[in-house]
Parts: C-alpha cells; structure tokens; sequence
C-alpha cells in the first residue's frame, strides 16, 4: 500500500470513513451515539484479537456495519497505520532521549489519535500530517481546550515525575522503592497512564504489566465516552493480558470527587476558563459549570487568585492537594502560570509549600495543539514538602523536535538554573518566573533590578498613576462621529495612531465632548500613552509617546503626571523621560523578557527596573529630557508644555541651541528625517549610560542585529529534511533584528547605536561630561563617530533616491 504524502499514517482516511460509517449506521440517534462498542472493534483488532468481537453480545446494526466494513479492508489500513507509526515515534522518541517507550503503549497513543480524530473531526499531534506548504491545519476548538497530547510530552512528564519518585530516600541502601500509586485527575483517553506504565515496566521488570497497571494507574473524567475509550488505550498497552480495570477508571469529576492520597500525579488538564456559559446549539442546556459547581469550586480551592479562574489552576491546586507528602506531580500548563498576576497565589503555594524541580518551556511552532503557533506552554515537575531553593529550568524546547533528555547525565544542554532568591528579585511582588534564553540574559536582568527600583517606586514618589479613560465598549455612547463633532468635541486617540515619539496625522474616527474628558482628566497634567496590544516578537514591543490634553481610547493606557502647584515643570519633564525610556531599547528589552502574553499590563511595567531622575546625574536626565522634546513636541498641540520647559535655564539653552536639520518655530520644533534619526541615536546611547550598561552588555542586549537582509528575507522557523524537522540558523526571536531589517546592517539604528556607544565609551568614559549647558553655548553638537556619520548620510541619500 503506497504511502500517502499528507496521511503516513492512515488516520486522515480512517477517520473519514468510520465518521462516515457512524453517521450513516447510528439511525435517530445521530453520529454522536456513543462510539464505545465500535471502538472495541478497533481496540480488538489492534491486540490482534479482531476475530472476538463477532460473538459480542451487545453488537448492533451499527457494530455489524463496521465489522463488515473492517474485515473487507479498513482493518488492514489500520494496521499499516499503526506499525507506521510506531516506527515513526521510535525513531522520534530516541532521538530526544526518551528511551523508556514500549511498542503497546505507542499503539495506544495510535488509537488514542484515531479516537480524536473521529470524535472531534481534527487530526491532532501529528505534524507530519501537514500537507506540503501549510504551516498550520485548520482544526476546530475542542470544548474544554482539551487536546491529544503527543508522545514526546506524556513520556516526558512519567519520566520527569517518577524518576522523582524512584530517587526519593530508602529505608534501606538496597531495599526497593514500592510501587507509586499513580493518578491523572483529568485523564482523557489515558495517555499519561500509558506513559507511566511503560516507565513503571522498565523500572520493575520483574511485574507483568497488566499487575503494574492494576495496583498503580487511575485515573477519573468527566466524560463518559472518553473514559471507555481510556480503558481501550490502557488494555491495549497492556497487550494481551487481561486486567480488570473497573476501580482504576472513574467517570466522576476530577476536581471534587473524594480521593485518596497519591504518590505520583500526571496529566495534561484543560487550559480553558470556568465560566458559565450557554451553547449556541444547546442555550438551555448550561455547560460543564454551573453555579452550584462554581460555588463548590471556590469552597475547595483557595490559590485561585483574582479574575477569571482558569481550569489549569485548579487542576494544579487539585493535583497538589492529591499528593502525599513528598509525593511528586508533573503537568502540562500554559506559559501563564509562570507570568500572570491571577497566578500568583498558585506559584507561591508552589514554591512556598513544594519543591519544583523542574520547569520545561515549550513554544507550539510545530502545532502540537490546535492553538497558534507562538502559543507557549510548560511541563512542571514540583514535589510537595519542604520548599523551592533552586529551579532547573528550559525554555524556547519544541516539543517535536527538542531534545529532551541527554541519557548520559539526565538532562539536555540548556538548563538554567534559576535560584529561588531571584524569583523575589527578578519577578516582583507577584513572583514571577521568567523567560531567560541563557545565563547571560538572566545574569543582565538580575543586575538591573537590583541596581535600580521599580518603575512602581518611581510612579509614587513623582504623584504619577496609570490611567484608563475611555473604554471603546462601554462609553460607547459618549463617542461621536466627524460629521457630529462640534467645537466642544475633542479627537479621541486611538492605539492605530500611536507611533515612537509620534502621533500618525491619521484623521480621528471618534470625537468626545470637553466635558466627559475634563470630568475624567483634570486641566494641568503631563501624560505619556502607550498600546496596550504587543508581543515579544514585534518589532518593538513598547511603542510610547508624550500626548497632548486630548482624550484617549482604551488601546492606549496613559501615565498622567500632576502639576502640584503653580507652572510646575516637573511633570513634564518626568512625561518627556519617561517616554524617552520606554522607547528605548533597554526597557524594550526588559519588556521582551517580561512579556508572556499579548497585553502591557500595569503590574507588568510595574515591576520592571526604572531609573528615576534623582538616581541618574542632573545633565544626562536633563540632556534625556531635551533629546525626548526634539522627537515628541513637533505638533502645535504642544506650544504651552514647550514654552514652560523652554523657560528653565538648561532647556533654554539646548532647545534654542542650532542643530543641522532642525527649525525651532515659536510653537514647536521641525525636525528632517535625517535629524530625528541623529537625536535618536543619541537618545538610545544616553539610556544606555542612564542604566550603566557597558558596550558589551548593550552588543549582548542588540545582538544579531547584524544578519543581512537577505538572510531575515528568507528565514524560516522549520524546514523539512527527509521525514524530520531540524532547526535553521535564525536570530532570536526576542532580539532586535526586524528593526530596519529591510536595510544594510550598517544602516539600521540598532547598529548605529552599538557603534555610537561603543566609541563614546572609550573616547568619554563620563558621559555627563558631554552634555553641560552653559550662557555661551549656543550649539548642540550631536557629532557622531565617523562610521556612524556616512551610514546617517548614506542612509538619507538612498532614501531620497527611492523616492525620485
């Protein structure tokens, strides 16, 4: 039977023809009538034992139909499926370093697929189902955000967790470990249990398996159908022994049926959020929480946090409260765990009341789950007693194609070892682990935070606060379009609008009257917005701006600054600063470490490292704070704030001071193109100085920056070589590359400034000597090294080319 380019494993064809064959046998009770009697067909057959389901007794119209369908060929491209893909995953699995893997128990992961498949319409966990050029199937959601989980991470979690257990002290020097009693509280079709039988099989080989899976593997969910189809997966990798597994598999709610206490805990739980909702098909018929349930979760578990509760930490909690002491759990999370401030009681618990040995950060570039790609998700390993000291942490593994055990010394190359002092340093008040590509990022970060406060720190000493004043949704009804503003109508900002330094002269969609936004923001107040919507692999992750007394959308959070008294031009020069530095590279930076989701939350920024004015010297804040006025007060909206700053004696010096390519108007500044770009680079060195970087530190902070463009022009994630995936070489992800990828390197900013630095460093050890006003200082030289000039002259000569 020739092998089909986009279905090696028959699933996509055998999936569509036992869907078929349900739909058209099942008669009025539609194709979702329980598949359990058929699927014992298929379990049979795969045991080799295809011959015993025709004298079953509870054989029906349907099960004849599919017997006859099997005995005249199905059953055959199932069995060429299945030893295909336990060739496949051999081969995949050794060469990660997972190597306690059975033949039964990869044909239950085959069967397990096969059941996803047909159930839920969507092929799951097997990337090489992907036809030629497409990067992502189109699967639908699942209910529940419960997915198949792929062999690679099942085997990875039962090695992680019992090699745990099984290292765990010894009455005696000789005397064997008993067996664990081992439970997955959110067990889908088993596979975790099958996992653990094939370590539990290597461990004790002097055991049947059907005896090992008896007295050590249970498992309970919700659904019904599901856990027939998990007592199929667990008889299978079993093999042909028989094991009765009546009190091994429960159909009970996982996180509030009554337990007893247990060795080991495995599983991957679902990742959606508890919510009462109602279903489009089904209004009447609520989903799998309902109030009652709700009120008994709240009651059971206390580390939920505030906000949305989310399935994931309540299995984490369940799972916790299931063990033994001393006993150890490893589950599947998202990414969230280690960085959302609702998470924070959960982790504390964790690190607080349990060792957590390991922690593996897992990035969805080869579509494991129906999610997006960039999705980020961990396997956690604690074990309960005592407390965290130090943390074996990975990041950035690709659960395809990672390796994710060396057999030589336990581990893969890679791990950092993240110590539970830092957690306190680096994460903040809420604790929170973050993502470090190695110890030289770890080791920078750390530096910072314990050089300078927090951002929170220097937001209460200055009277700032962050503020949101209109919500697009719910003040909806204050909004008016163009054709309805009046005079008394003010343009609302929007995050489509919002650039560097810079408002885009997009015309406003939305208008709000002067009283709504006087009653939200008082008259005499300094603000910097900033987009809320970001990522870690923009092109720049922090996109801030001074703004002018003009209301604003919810996409874009503002920092309002106070004018205590008087003209106070405090508050505008901490604005100026404070959106000189968010631009900046660094924070960018940190940010990038930071960011775990798609959102720049205020307890995010909060605990980031941030420089206030009285910690850096006078002239460099200053010279910061006029550098920032060139690129942010170019609009007339500004003439009152430029006229006050204008007024202090060092401002009055720089901000009137000739510079080539700037025009000082009465009412604001107009800056070339080529002149913004010089101030920036400037801009850039200063913050650099301002947070005591060294020209190594900022090379480390702007690395592969220097790739040509025509390598970023065609990179790739993955490519494909014979039947695996290998990786190509790329930059980081996180790292500035996109920034002017399109021009030479010599060309982009981010290179200017690494030369800028790096020669100012060893020509002006102390920058603050360069920047010191005086009465007959009428200039502004921002001179740049040599190199840096011509790539600043080329750079404006090609671009007026282009435009000719």
């Amino acid at each position: 039977m020739p092998k089909a380019n986009c279905d090696p494993y028959c699933l996509v064809s055998l999936a569509r023809d036992l869907a078929f064959l349900w739909q058209t046998g099942a008669g009025a009770n539609g194709p979702q009538a329980s598949p359990v009697p058929a699927f014992y067909i298929l379990s049979n057959i795969l045991l080799g034992q295809g011959e015993q389901v025709v004298s079953r007794p509870q054989s029906n119209q349907m099960l004849q139909r599919i017997q006859g369908a099997f005995y005249s060929g199905l059953g055959e491209r199932l069995l060429i499926g299945c030893e295909r893909f336990i060739s496949e995953q051999k081969r995949t699995l050794s060469r990660q370093g997972l190597e306690r893997v059975s033949e039964s128990g990869l044909r239950a992961f085959f069967f397990s697929a096969l059941y996803e498949a047909v159930r839920f319409n969507s092929i799951l966990g097997v990337p090489e189902l992907t036809a030629p050029g497409r990067q992502r199937r189109k699967r639908a959601k699942r209910h529940g955000a419960a997915y198949y989980t792929p062999p690679a991470l099942a085997y990875l979690a039962a090695h992680r967790a019992l090699s745990a257990y099984f290292a765990g002290g010894r009455s005696a020097p000789n005397e064997e470990k008993p067996l664990p009693r081992i439970c997955d509280p959110a067990m889908g079709t088993g596979l975790f249990l099958v996992a653990a039988l094939d370590y539990l099989s290597r461990e004790r080989p002097d055991l049947c398996r059907s005896f090992l899976t008896e007295q050590s593997l249970f498992g309970i969910d919700l659904d019904a159908i599901t856990c027939g189809v998990a007592g199929a997966c667990l008889s299978i990798a079993i093999g042909s022994q028989a094991a009765d597994l009546s009190t091994n598999l429960l159909w009970e709610d996982g996180l509030l049926a009554k337990l007893p206490p247990f060795d080991v805990v495995l599983g991957n739980p679902p990742w959606d959020i508890a919510k009462i909702t109602r279903t489009a098909t089904q209004p009447n018929v609520p989903s799998r929480v309902n109030k009652a349930r709700s009120a008994a979760l709240k009651q059971s578990f206390c580390h939920q946090g505030e906000g949305d509760t989310s399935y994931y930490k309540l299995f984490l909690e369940r799972s916790y409260q299931l063990l033994k002491d001393d006993g150890v759990a490893a589950l599947l999370a998202p990414a969230a765990f280690c960085s959302d401030l609702g998470a924070a009681p959960l982790r504390r618990l964790l690190l607080d009341h349990s060792k957590l040995l390991s922690l593996d950060g897992f990035i969805n570039e080869d579509n494991c789950f129906a999610i997006h790609p960039l999705f980020k998700y961990v396997l956690l390993c604690f074990k309960k007693g005592l407390s965290t000291e130090v943390i074996k942490t990975r990041f950035g593994l690709v659960a395809g194609k990672s390796t994710l055990l060396d057999t030589i010394d336990g581990d893969s190359a890679g791990v950092l070892n993240y110590l539970r002092s830092l957690v306190d340093v680096i994460g903040g008040a809420s604790g929170v682990i973050l993502e470090f590509g190695g110890q030289d990022d770890l080791d920078l970060f750390a530096a910072l935070c314990q050089r300078y406060p927090r951002l929170s720190t220097f937001l209460r000493r200055e009277g700032a606060r962050f503020r949101r004043e209109f919500d697009m949704t719910l003040d909806r009804s204050r909004f008016v379009t163009a054709k309805r503003a009046g005079k008394d109508h003010l343009k609302l900002i929007e995050g489509r609008t919002l650039g560097q330094f810079a408002l885009d002269k997009k015309e406003a969609r939305l208008f709000v009257s002067r009283a709504d936004y006087r009653g939200r923001v008082p008259e005499r107040v300094a603000k910097v917005g900033f987009v809320s919507v970001t990522s870690a692999y923009n092109t720049c992750s922090v996109i801030a701006s001074y703004l002018p007394d003009l209301p604003v959308g919810n996409s874009v959070p503002t920092i309002v600054f106070a004018r205590t008294h008087g003209e106070n031009v405090q508050a505008i020069e901490q604005a100026l600063y404070t959106a000189a530095v968010f631009n900046s590279f660094v924070f960018n930076w940190l940010v990038r470490l930071r960011l775990a989701g798609n959102n720049l939350n205020y307890y995010l920024l909060e605990d980031l490292p941030f420089p206030s004015g009285d910690a850096v010297a006078p002239n460099l804040f200053k010279s910061c704070v006029a550098l920032s006025a060139f690129l942010s007060l170019s609009r007339d909206d500004f003439k009152d704030d430029l006229s006050l700053l204008a007024r202090a004696p060092f401002y009055k010096q720089l901000l009137s001071a000739k510079m080539p390519g700037l025009a000082v108007r009465e009412s604001c500044f107009a800056l070339s193109d080529q002149c913004r770009l010089r101030v920036r680079v400037w801009l850039e060195v200063l913050v650099c100085e301002i947070y005591g970087l060294s020209p190594g530190q900022v090379d480390f902070i702007l690395r592969d920056c220097d790739r040509s463009a025509d390598v970023l022009a065609r990179r790739r994630r993955l490519r494909r070589s014979g039947e695996s995936l290998i990786e190509r070489c790329e930059p980081d992800q996180r790292s500035f590359f996109r920034v002017d990828k399109g021009l030479a390197p010599h060309l982009r900013l981010s290179n200017m400034v690494k030369t800028t630095f790096s020669s100012l460093k060893i020509a002006h050890p102390d920058f603050d000597e360069l920047f010191c006003a005086s009465p007959d200082r009428a200039e502004l030289a921002l001179v740049l090294p040599p190199s840096v000039e011509g790539a600043l002259e080329q750079r404006f000569l090609t671009a007026v080319g282009s435009c000719q």
